[in-house]
């Protein structure tokens, strides 16, 4: 029997959550509007308009997934 494939999340980890270098940041700070946000505070939820990127230049983020077809436990 065949292994199941890996998660998209593991196979494009690397795309999705880059490390980008100081000259890089810099060059997208020019275009960009920076902010802050408060711990616990939703950044993007599906269905709802989406400002494009977000980076992350110091603290953590927790990415989740939520299946709505999913009892929560």
């Amino acid at each position: 029997m065949a292994a199941s494939p890996r998660p998209v999340i593991e196979t494009r980890y690397e795309q999705m959550f880059s490390s980008l270098e100081p000259a890089e940041i810099d060059a997208c700070a020019a275009s960009t509007t920076r902010g802050r946000t408060a711990r616990a505070n939703v950044c993007w939820r599906p269905a709802k308009f989406s400002p494009g990127m977000f980076m992350i230049l110091t603290g953590e983020v927790t990415v989740t997934q939520h299946n709505a077809h999913r009892a929560s436990p």
